[in-house]
């Protein structure tokens, strides 16, 4: 997936030299990879035109998906050491942002008006040009992405959790979690997923003597959980403790961090 950003000098949407910065911010965010499309939205003003170019190339693809040449990639990745960040939960938010917009999630609490605003399908730059065919082959290639994570994963492919931060319902933190429990719903094992956030990293990193384990020798970091994630892998944001480079957080600490943590007007928790 191509992404970009055309931004003013501010950061903020502007429209300048006649152009639409918002809609063009849009469409190079949305993933503009035919130029001829691109072009002809500009000229039109018509930025439907992208996401459903986008979704004949892309339907086209799937539909014509090569399952060994793939699983050649993954054994070319697994024998090159080479780590694999899906980031599975921005592509669920893609796939299905209108649904998310609609439940309440008292993580919301962290996010401000603004934002929550701009996370709105019909306000964000990600989904307000989609059409439905855009928005079928979302949801078809993110459920296709699940079985080819799982496809790589027992090829021998090592995976990372990733979240990202600025796809709309994405929460810093609090998202990992869900990443946890997708790639348990992909077909890995609690502990697979586990290791995507704890061992494999430190492999990574080249940090696997001193980091990503609990043992002795090891920095101290780890969480104490009220329940057993490798029974259940949503059991993961049951924290009692954390313990951050050797310091100790109980949940009195933890929860007071939260609390200095949420925006400081009430915002909705619903659409």
């Amino acid at each position: 997936m191509v992404r970009a950003t055309i931004a003013g000098e501010d950061g903020k949407f502007c429209s300048h030299h006649g152009f639409d910065w918002d809609a063009m911010r849009a469409a190079e965010q949305i993933g503009v990879y035919d130029r001829e499309a691109f072009q002809e939205a500009l000229r039109t003003k018509n930025f439907a035109l992208i996401p459903a170019k986008i979704a004949v190339d892309n339907t086209l693809m799937l539909d014509h998906f090569n399952q060994p040449l793939a699983d050649e990639t993954y054994r070319l990745l697994a024998k090159n050491n080479t780590f694999l960040t899906p980031t599975l939960v921005t592509q669920r938010e893609i796939a299905f942002i209108d649904d998310l917009s609609t439940t309440p999630d008292s993580r919301m609490q962290y996010v401000s008006t603004e934002d929550l605003q701009y996370w709105k399908p019909e306000n964000g730059l990600l989904s307000k040009y989609r059409t439905p065919e855009y928005i079928a082959m979302k949801k078809r290639e993110y459920a296709k992405m699940l079985e080819e994570v799982h496809g790589a994963q027992l090829l021998g492919v090592r995976l990372l959790a990733g979240t990202d931060i600025t796809i709309p319902y994405t929460y810093p933190g609090f998202s990992l979690h869900d990443e946890l429990k997708l790639f348990v719903e992909a077909g890995l094992t609690p502990m697979q997923a586990l290791e995507t956030a704890t061992t494999n990293p430190a492999l990574l990193l080249g940090l696997s003597k001193t980091w990503g384990r609990v043992t002795p020798g090891y920095t101290a970091n780890f969480v104490v959980l009220d329940a057993n994630p490798l029974s259940d892998i949503s059991n993961t944001s049951k924290i009692d403790t954390v313990v951050v480079d050797g310091e100790l957080l109980d949940r009195a600490q933890l929860d007071q961090l939260l609390t200095g943590a949420k925006v400081a007007v009430a915002t909705p928790t619903g659409r």
